[in-house]
């Protein structure tokens, strides 16, 4: 999922490959959902057709 853009690359410390949590975190809720869009996907939407 890294090489495909879908998650972060890791942070380098020495050898060792790191990932911030938080980034993996924002990359899953970009994810879509199984049958529909994600969270912030819907809350675009509904935003928008208020405006």
């Amino acid at each position: 999922m890294v090489a495909d853009g879908a998650m972060p690359k890791p942070k380098l410390i020495g050898r060792r490959r790191i990932w911030n949590r938080l980034s993996i975190e924002a990359a899953f809720c970009d994810l879509p959902e199984e049958g529909g869009a994600n969270e912030i996907d819907a809350l675009l939407a509904r935003s928008r057709r208020s405006a």
